[in-house]
């Protein structure tokens, strides 16, 4: 497999935070490694994003002047702001399980 296609396929995945690209000193080589938790990354990334796009609305939206447009872009961020509470209980018991793992 060519190391463009490998690139081109593992692209969506490094920007989901499920695999990094990394390199070693020394070397021209590109490496990648899967998270070690790749479902707490992957709601990380999600809560983070939805924060993202409702920060957007918020702060840029008052700028728009068309009938009704107030009132959609306010169910629009409150829509992120659901999405984004809903990660935080299932990142919070992931967290609570990862660090009983370490103990033991």
């Amino acid at each position: 497999m060519s190391s463009g296609s490998v690139s081109m396929h593992v692209r969506p995945l490094c920007a989901r935070e499920l695999v990094r690209r990394h390199s070693r000193p020394g070397t021209q080589r590109i490496y990648y490694s899967v998270q070690s938790t790749p479902f707490t990354a992957f709601l990380e990334a999600g809560a983070r994003r939805f924060a993202s796009y409702r920060t957007m609305i918020e702060s840029e939206g008052s700028e728009v002047n068309r009938p009704g447009a107030q009132d959609r872009l306010q169910r629009l961020a409150d829509l992120f702001q659901t999405l984004e509470d809903s990660h935080r209980p299932v990142l919070a018991r992931k967290s609570s399980e990862s660090a009983a793992d370490a103990l033991r």
